[in-house]
């Protein structure tokens, strides 16, 4: 298991600004989100598979907290991999599962939603695994928790398949 979190990734000053050219690159959709953590509006903390965070994490960091669980990349795992996942679920009064294709409207709607709650969660699922991702977002879910789901249109896949790395 990696190590919990000392710092937050991307928080501050230039690391931030360096962040947000990245993304402005890769997913200029997710832009929304990251200009809300440059002008202080946000924290966001992204979370890599195979974590375990202390039990008293979040106590001390500023609202309103967005963890970005991202787990549509070629890679994907579903739940199993995230350890934390349930945990960081059962306290989260904004739960986002996003299985479709990035959309610049959803993610600004996530932002403005995120900044009015304390502690929210971003789910970036691929549509093999937002099954398994609803299942436990649904065991874990507690009355009062805002839960919105995003799965790409009837027919269609996320990450489409053109978008999969190819073997040679």
């Amino acid at each position: 298991m990696e190590k919990p979190f000392d710092d937050i990734p991307h928080s501050k000053g230039e690391a931030l600004d360096r962040h947000l050219a990245h993304v402005a690159r890769l997913t200029p959709w997710a832009l929304p989100i990251w200009r809300a953590a440059r002008n202080g509006n946000l924290v966001i903390v992204p979370l890599p598979r195979n974590t375990e965070l202390p039990a008293d994490f979040g106590k001390g960091l500023l609202c309103p907290l967005l963890i970005i669980i991202g787990d549509d990349d070629h890679a994907s795992t579903g739940p199993s991999r995230f350890p934390c996942a349930e945990h960081i679920l059962r306290n989260a009064d904004f739960i986002f599962l996003y299985a479709a294709a990035g959309s610049k409207e959803y993610y600004e709607t996530l932002a403005t939603k995120a900044k009015g709650v304390c502690r929210s969660v971003l789910i970036e699922a691929d549509s093999t695994h937002s099954g398994k991702w609803l299942d436990l977002i649904n065991r874990c879910s507690k009355r009062g928790q805002f839960i919105w789901f995003v799965e790409p249109l009837p027919g269609r896949v996320h990450p489409a398949p053109e978008c999969r790395p190819r073997e040679h």
